[in-house]
This record gives structure tokens, C-alpha cells and sequence, in this order.
């Protein structure tokens, strides 16, 4: 009986460690300046364009891309320089009794593998543009979203002395997120216009102009079979020196066409419904900079242990946040409840740009490794029965704080 070696010891060592991370790989994080839209340009696209690359080049390996018969002795096989010549230069007659050449059939995996590269710029500028200083943020979110264990706590105190910090800084973040996306649709619109160019002209009004999407089997002239005629014709002439003075006809099957009709009426559609999609996005996206949908964005419903009202609640944090960390807040919605938003909200209330200020003022909404050792301080501190905390402050500080440091009345 074999026995296994160390350096097979070490190769099943290695395919089992690879089997574990698989099992345990986290999900990805989507940051600021990313998004689901994004993702689907840089994930599901490539992974599309990639998929049907891979199934080109099989073809290729397999020699299953053409097949040719000559015109003069359809038993006898084809040289393989005839049949190099005939992927290259497969012509189909038009009614006008011209050739039209299918030029792009031998060099569609180069166009997939373009658009792919599409596909990655739209990724390389989203991780550029992604800032690392939120990462350590996100990373702990998600690694505490799905613990209902007490992490409320940990949440609020995460987000909140992370906006201690770098509140103020997030704008650029948020214009970021919509040059991505302006970039995703530019990338879509060149997309487009580049595969219609490669298709002579025909992707264009492809989708519509193939309808009722029949196909006729006898004669082929209906519109799918026109743009990927699935047989075509092949001359070589003696000018092309391949032959001695015979002109040699040949009758090809493009049998890549047979898919290539219906996956490009599925990006037809797939790339129409995408650029809706991300020029719906970006709109939506610019509503942001209206004061009244940043107090949409930040909506939040308001709890029963709440004594103060959600509006003036949202006055007064509007008041202290602007565009980018309203847009930091919206993004970190998913990982805090309503009752841990509204808590966040009425401690972001009470933030001042001058740190003195802060811990004069307002020394009792500062977290834990903020406090002071005087005795006037009282933290925050968690009611046994309930699941956000209990607060000193007054109804009439909230109110206070929309019209200024100055008016503000800690009891």
C-alpha cells in the first residue's frame, strides 16, 4: 500500500487550510464610497464577461469554432490554412448582392476581454477612491451587526467617537461616491456605442429590431440571424497566395453564432437596464444635498422611552452635521435600529466644534473615555430593562440646541 509523503502531507494540509477559509470567509464590506450599483458593474459584469470568454477559447481549444466544407468536394477535408483564412474573412450576401463581411467573429474574445477591462477601471477607481481611514469602522460594524448581545452599546459608541473625530471630513467621500458612479455610466454608454461599432452597426436597435425573437430555421432572414448569420461563405482568391490559380469556395458554419444571438440580446437589455439603473441612482443620490431629504435620509422613528420630538431632534443634529457625515450616517443605517439612531442622533446634537466647549458644556453626553474626574459628571448610564440608555438630558436641551450654543441649558 502507498504511503503518503511528507510533500503530499503538506499538499492536503494546504487543500484542507484553502476548504476552511472558504467555509469561514466573511462576507465582503461594501464602503462609502462603493455601493450595490457599483457592484454590480465590477462584480457581475466581469464575472459575465469572463464566463463567456472562457466559453469562447473552450471552442477554440476544441476546434469547434467553424466548420468548413469546399465547394467543390464536400467529402474531402479542408486544410487547416483555408480554414484560418475562412475565420477571419466569413462573408454573407446581401440583397443588394454585395458581401458583408463578419469581421468581428474571429476576435470576439478580444472584445470580451476589453470589455472586462472596462469592468476593472470601474473597480480600480472605487478601491482608489475608498478612503482606509473607515475601514477599521466598517470592519467592526460588521463584525458586530449580528451579535444582539449587547453590541447596541458598542455600535453608538463606535459611530459617535468616530464622529468626534472626523466629523466635517466626509464630503469629498460623498462626491466621490458619485464620480464613481458617473464614471460606471459613462463606462456603460461607451459600452454600448463600442459593441455596436464591433457588430457593424447593428447592436444599436438590436434588442427592439429582432422582435418577436422567432427564428426561421429554413431561409434565415430574420434579424438575429442577419446580425449572427449561424452559415456563411468563404473565397480564396490566388492574390491571397494560399492557392495556385483555382478559386477555392468553401460553406462554413459560424457555430458560435448560434450563442453569440442570444447572449448579446441579453446585454442588450442587460446594459439598457443598467444605465437606467445608475442614472436613476446618481439622481436620487444629488437629492442629498437638499436639506429637506437629509432629514428623509437621517428619518428615524421615534421610540417610546423618547421625550423629546423626532424633528426637533433632526433640526439640531442637521445643525451640527454636514452633507458627508449625513451620508456617513444614511451608509451606517443598516447596522443601528431606530432606537440606537435616535440615541446617536441626540448625542451628535450636543457636539461642538470647540473641544473647551465640549467639556464644559456638555460633559455629559461624551463617551466613557471622555469623561472628566469632576463631580459634576454624569455618564450615560444603561437602564437593566431597557436596550438604549437612559438619558440626564432634557427635552428643552434638544429644543435648545436648534438655536444655538449659547441658549443651551444642561439640568
Amino acid at each position: 500500500m502507498p504511503v503518503l509523503g511528507a510533500g503530499g502531507t503538506d499538499i492536503v494540509n494546504g487543500l484542507k487550510n484553502i476548504v476552511d477559509s472558504l467555509k469561514n470567509k466573511r462576507a465582503p464590506l461594501i464602503g462609502l464610497v462603493d455601493g450595490y450599483v457599483l457592484k454590480i458593474h465590477y462584480y457581475f459584469s466581469a464575472c459575465m464577461w469572463l464566463m463567456v470568454n472562457a466559453m469562447v477559447m473552450g471552442n477554440w481549444f476544441r476546434r469547434d469554432s467553424i466548420v468548413c466544407v469546399s465547394g467543390f468536394s464536400a467529402q474531402g477535408p479542408v486544410r487547416g490554412d483555408y480554414i484560418n483564412f475562412c475565420m477571419s474573412y466569413p462573408y454573407i450576401m446581401q440583397d443588394d448582392g454585395s458581401p458583408r463581411y463578419i469581421l468581428y467573429y474571429r476576435y470576439m474574445y478580444m472584445v470580451f476581454a476589453i470589455m472586462l477591462l472596462f469592468n476593472y477601471a470601474i473597480y480600480k477607481l472605487v478601491k482608489d477612491f475608498e478612503p482606509q481611514r473607515i475601514a477599521g469602522l466598517m470592519n467592526s460594524l460588521h463584525k458586530w451587526k449580528n451579535n444582539y448581545l449587547n453590541m447596541d452599546l458598542k455600535i453608538i459608541d463606535e459611530i459617535y467617537e468616530y464622529l468626534l473625530d472626523m466629523r466635517n471630513t466626509h464630503t469629498g467621500i460623498y462626491f466621490r461616491h458619485i464620480l464613481c458612479h458617473v464614471f460606471a455610466l459613462i463606462i456603460d454608454i461607451f459600452s454600448f456605442f463600442f459593441l455596436d461599432f464591433v457588430l457593424q452597426g447593428n447592436f444599436r436597435d438590436y434588442g427592439y429590431a429582432a422582435y418577436p425573437y422567432e427564428k426561421d430555421t429554413v431561409n434565415y432572414k430574420d434579424h438575429m440571424s442577419t446580425v449572427f448569420p449561424p452559415f456563411a461563405n468563404c473565397t480564396i482568391y490566388p492574390r491571397h497566395e494560399l492557392v495556385s490559380s483555382r478559386i477555392e469556395k468553401f460553406r462554413c458554419q459560424l457555430t458560435e453564432n448560434i450563442m453569440y444571438e442570444k447572449f448579446f440580446l441579453f446585454v442588450w437589455f442587460y446594459l439598457i437596464i443598467l444605465m437606467a439603473i445608475t442614472t436613476i441612482y446618481i439622481l436620487l443620490s444629488l437629492t442629498l444635498l437638499n436639506n429637506r431629504v437629509r432629514r428623509f435620509a437621517l428619518g428615524v422613528h421615534k421610540p417610546n422611552f423618547a421625550k423629546v420630538a423626532v424633528g426637533d431632534v433632526l433640526d439640531s443634529a442637521l445643525k451640527v452635521l454636514d452633507l458627508g457625515d449625513v451620508y456617513l450616517l444614511y451608509r451606517l443605517r443598516p447596522y443601528v435600529s431606530h432606537c440606537n439612531l435616535y440615541e446617536l442622533l441626540c448625542r451628535v446634537t450636543l457636539m461642538r466644534k470647540d473641544e473647551k466647549e465640549v467639556e464644559e458644556e456638555f460633559v455629559d453626553t461624551m463617551p466613557p473615555n471622555h469623561y472628566s474626574n469632576t463631580s459634576d459628571t454624569k455618564p450615560l448610564h444603561r437602564a437593566p430593562d431597557s436596550s438604549v440608555y437612559k438619558r440626564t438630558l432634557m427635552p428643552n436641551d434638544i429644543k435648545a440646541a436648534s438655536h444655538g450654543p449659547k441658549s443651551m441649558i444642561i439640568y
